[in-house]
């Protein structure tokens, strides 16, 4: 009996599902679109980063740098 009572109070104490969702649908909608931002910006610096390193290794391993140059584009488009 005393479990019945514990878990009445725990069910009464949260909201239901559909109210959570809704009252943290701007904030989490807000969040989403800052963190697709961040991902979208830390690839193309990513991509950036690997196209300058293989402009520098274009005298001396032209096969990698081509490599690393395909590898940017595709990853990335």
């Amino acid at each position: 009996m005393q479990s019945t009572s514990g878990s009445l109070a725990s069910r009464a104490s949260f909201p239901t599902q559909g109210a959570t969702d809704q009252s943290r649908w701007p904030l989490g909608a807000a969040t989403g679109a800052v963190w697709r931002f961040l991902e979208a910006f830390g690839q193309r610096k990513a991509a950036a980063e690997i196209l300058e390193l293989a402009k520098s290794l274009e005298a001396t391993r032209p096969e990698l740098a081509v490599r690393m140059r395909r590898a940017a584009t595709r990853s990335w488009d």
